[in-house]
């Protein structure tokens, strides 16, 4: 494991992985192999219950690095972080403080609880810059926050801050210290995959203001036959 970037404490049988890449956390190789190792060396650890993914005071993961993107990318990719994460037999907890943009999301999407600060910002904004989410990002979420909140955020890239991710029901909860309410919830936690996860069917109005629109978006509907 790269030490330097990833670093794990443990709190009794409650694993805690701390992401440690200043200033926002990126994505770079470094990372996704920490990640992967620490979550590998979980696997079959008995004296392990649940595992916590955090990245500081006022932080999460705010995408890939952009030093990387001027290269061919490097093993391992990020679908392999979030692959192992979906994999794990125990709970894994995302601890966000800050900004989760792209790739950071999609790992918090894996992961099977979501605490967050209001402090916290949450965003798909890849479709901005001509990409798709490539990591799983758009499976899971309509799985989370239903089809009509994941085509809006998708496909506008629009933020959304803590106190509304937690009305959508993209958070499962929002507290000031989010890291403690996460090692407290963790021992009780239980697997919730949102890949095996069915839609939900969440019925919202026609427009929907996103933060930092100065306009409501509308809503893509489907019309059942």
């Amino acid at each position: 494991m790269n030490a330097s970037v990833v670093k794990v404490v443990r709190h009794d049988d409650v694993a805690v992985i701390e992401i440690d890449n200043k200033p926002v956390n990126a994505l770079s190789k470094s990372v996704r192999q920490g990640l992967l190792d620490a979550l590998a060396g979980f696997a079959d650890d008995p004296e392990v219950s649940a595992v916590v993914v955090h990245s500081g005071e006022g932080r999460f993961i705010a995408g890939a690095d952009i030093k990387e993107l001027a290269v061919p990318l490097e093993a391992p990719f990020l679908p392999d972080v979030i692959a192992r994460i979906d994999a794990l037999k125990k709970p894994v907890i995302a601890v966000i403080d800050g900004p989760a943009l792209g790739g950071g999301l999609e790992i918090a999407l894996a992961c099977d609880r979501r605490i967050a600060s209001p402090r916290s910002t949450l965003a798909l904004p890849e479709t901005r810059l001509g990409m798709i989410p490539g990591a799983g990002g758009t499976q899971r979420l309509p799985r989370l926050v239903g089809i009509e909140w994941a085509e809006a955020l998708a496909a506008t890239g629009e933020p959304v801050k803590g106190r509304q991710a937690f009305d959508i029901g993209l958070v499962d909860a929002i507290v000031e210290d989010p890291l403690r309410a996460a090692i407290a919830q963790a021992r009780g936690a239980s697997k919730r995959r949102l890949s095996a996860a069915t839609v939900p069917r969440k019925p919202l109005p026609s427009t929907q203001v996103l933060p930092g629109s100065r306009e409501p978006i509308p809503l893509l509907r489907r019309h059942s036959h």
